[in-house]
Parts: structure tokens; C-alpha cells; sequence
């Protein structure tokens, strides 16, 4: 069976022999001047792999990571496109509006209304695309009172493989009101966790008894933690608006350490920077907002976590934007093990405290995950999305 290959691996010298091997031209035994890049291609493949996938296109459902997704108890809704937003040269963010429920399970605690929890992920067919499913994360919260039902949801996608239901959203001719009807069902063992078992910081002066929640997001693996950090927000306007005092709140410190190859593919950027400036440290608001954003394409591939290596000289990158955002950006750098170890050892940051939520290519989760083991952060506290599986 001839090897599966995107079109950067092709035209690797190892993706040509492989190309090879797999149409019977050649042994399966790599020639010795390939022997040093063939200890390399599992490596390569995946990093190769996780560059190029941008949607939850798992079709393996043995994969643990659903075992708890109670995916079953959730009901199949019909859902129509109402709106495409250009978010990058790349990517969108499509929202869908909830017509009707189409089944329900027999299970006795099976959910009769289409909800979800922010950072969950939502799976799509129709018939008109030979019924492909696909999973896609979801970037807009869902409401703060559960009595609601969801009305609609959106989702934030990267048009970089070949999945039929992508290629359609991504299709330039694509327009709202077209007629393709659409099933959707909710899922994902990945949401955000309120944290109530957490030590209670209410009125409490020092910053360390402040809960605190770590997110890491590499490119559109921001898409489902948008999702929570709206949420989040929401939690704290709802608290003001039932008038709750400030001093009486509880304590939430969060930070959001943001990763992209390239500028032009920020998303959410504006939201960011309202969220940032409306919730930082001079606010005095018990909700406090830490966002960083790096751009790694300037970068050298020194104290890099989870990027390509590259020893080809870098551009200069440009000068950071002289607006009056509180995001932090960070132009030639990426998330290093020092910037992580300095959040946990150097900011007064009670590990007990603190949860961290992650969603981005593989490379990143692995980096990150050694980084905290290292760190002996308890990582039943750490969870992560892995939309490249």
C-alpha cells in the first residue's frame, strides 16, 4: 500500500524513496546515504502530520481519550450555517445556528437539549458530503445559565487538509443560507473545570491563595480555550451584575501564553487585547487577565518548546505594536522551559492552586508535559486537547 504523504514529505528525500518503496520500485531498505534522515522520519512525519491537521478528524474511536466523553448522552441536533467570519488568510470561524433536536438516548440521564461546556469539542455530518464526521472545537462559550438551551455555536477551523466537510466551509463560493443541512452532537472529555477544589481565596490579600489557571495555545489549538476564557469572563460579569462586591469574589488569576508561526495568524487578537486591558492588574478586578502572545517565525531554534528546529537566518522582526493593549507580544520567541519554570518558581504561583489547560501540536504537549513532570506539578491538574490525534 503506497505511503500516505502530505506535500512537504514528498519532496523530502525521504518521502521520494518512500514514494518509491511503497510503488514497488525500490527494497524497503533505505539507501545509506538516507540511513542518518531515516532515524529522523518518525519525527519528521509527525511534525510534518501535525502542521497540516487542524480538526478533530479522528476515526479511531477506540482512542481512550473519548472514553469519557459521554458523547452518547448528548442528543444529535439538525444545525444550519449562519454566518462565516474571516478570522486570518487561513482560517475561519463558522456559526451555526440549533434547529432541532433529532434523537435522544434511552439512557436515563441523557441530555434532551443541544448544550456544551466550554472547550468541548462538536462533531459534524451531512448527508450531502457522503456523510463524513468530523470534530471541531468549539470557540464560543456556551451560556452561563444552564436553564437556557444553546441557540447556536460557533467554530474556529484552519483550511489545511483535505477533509471534505472543511474543504466545503473553506469553498470560496461558500454562502450562508445554501440549503446544506448539517448533524451535530457535542462531546470531549476536554472542558473547562470550575474550581471549586480549589483552596478558597475569597478576601484573601496574598496572591498566592489566588486560584490560578494556565493556558498554552499553539495556532488554532486557541480555538476551544477562547471558549473557556469567554467563559470565564462571563462568570465574573454575571458575579457583578448580581451584585456581588469585588472584595467578597473569589480570587482568579489567568494566564495565556499564545503561540503562532506567523502574525497574520493571531486570532481573536482584538478580543484579546479588550479582555486583557479590561481585566488586568490596575483594573483591581478579582479577575485578573495575563495575555502573551509570541511569534516564533523570527525566532532561532535555541530554548524552543514544541516548534521546528531551523538554522537558516531569521528576518527581523517588526517593532511590537505601540498600541494601549495589556497583551504582551514577544516577537522571536517561543514558549521556553524558562518561561514556564519562572511562572511556577518565580511568581509566587501555589502549584496546588493552579490548573493548566492545553491544546496545540503534538510537539508543544509533549515539551510542555516533560517540562511540568520536571516541575512535579500534579498532573491530574493538567489537561489537554489533542485535536492532532
Amino acid at each position: 500500500m503506497p505511503f500516505a504523504m502530505g506535500p512537504r514529505l514528498r519532496a523530502h528525500p525521504i518521502g521520494h524513496w518512500l514514494s518509491q518503496v511503497g510503488a514497488g520500485v525500490l527494497s524497503r531498505r533505505p539507501p545509506a546515504a538516507l540511513n542518518a534522515r531515516a532515524k529522523l522520519l518518525s519525527t519528521t512525519a509527525a511534525v510534518l502530520y501535525t502542521e497540516n491537521l487542524t480538526a478533530h478528524h479522528n476515526q479511531d474511536m477506540e482512542d481512550p481519550r473519548y472514553a469519557s466523553s459521554q458523547m452518547e448522552l448528548n442528543p444529535l441536533a439538525a444545525v444550519s450555517l449562519i454566518n462565516i467570519h474571516n478570522a486570518t488568510p487561513s482560517t475561519k470561524t463558522f456559526t451555526f445556528r440549533v434547529d432541532a433536536i433529532l434523537s435522544i438516548s434511552k439512557q436515563a440521564d441523557a441530555r434532551r437539549e443541544f448544550k456544551f461546556r466550554p472547550g468541548q469539542w462538536v462533531e459534524l455530518s451531512s448527508a450531502a458530503l457522503t456523510n463524513t464526521k468530523t470534530r471541531f472545537s468549539i470557540s464560543s462559550p456556551p451560556k452561563q445559565d444552564p436553564a437556557y438551551p444553546q441557540t447556536q455555536f460557533s467554530i474556529t477551523v484552519k483550511d489545511a487538509f483535505k477533509n471534505p466537510i472543511v474543504k466545503y466551509l473553506h469553498d470560496a463560493k461558500r454562502f450562508v443560507g445554501d440549503g446544506t443541512q448539517f448533524h451535530a452532537q457535542v462531546g470531549g472529555a476536554f472542558f473547562y473545570r470550575n474550581l471549586e477544589s480549589c483552596q478558597s481565596a475569597a478576601a484573601s490579600s496574598d496572591p498566592a491563595d489566588a486560584s490560578k489557571v494556565l493556558m498554552i495555545a499553539g495556532g488554532v489549538g486557541i480555538a476551544p480555550l477562547m471558549s473557556m476564557l469567554e467563559y470565564i469572563v462571563g462568570q465574573h460579569v454575571a458575579g457583578v451584575l448580581a451584585g456581588q462586591h469585588p472584595s467578597s469574589s473569589k480570587k482568579l488569576n489567568v494566564t495565556l501564553l499564545y503561540s503562532v508561526l506567523d502574525e497574520r495568524e493571531f486570532l481573536f487578537l482584538d478580543r484579546l487585547k479588550e479582555l486583557a486591558s479590561t481585566f488586568s492588574v490596575e483594573a483591581g478586578n478579582p479577575l485578573v487577565l495575563d495575555i502573551q502572545c509570541f511569534v516564533t517565525r523570527y525566532a532561532i531554534r535555541e530554548g524552543r518548546v514544541g516548534c521546528r528546529h531551523s538554522s537558516e537566518t531569521v528576518e527581523q522582526p517588526p517593532p511590537t505594536p505601540a498600541d494601549s493593549s495589556a497583551v504582551k507580544f514577544f516577537y522571536g520567541s517561543y514558549i521556553t522551559p524558562r518561561l514556564l519554570s519562572d511562572y511556577f518558581l518565580n511568581s509566587g504561583v501555589n502549584v496546588d492552586n493552579t490548573t493548566v489547560y492545553m491544546c496545540g501540536p503534538e510537539t508543544l504537549e509533549r515539551a510542555v508535559y516533560a517540562i511540568l513532570e520536571k516541575l512535579e506539578y500534579p498532573m491530574d491538574r493538567l489537561y489537554f486537547e489533542r485535536w492532532w490525534k
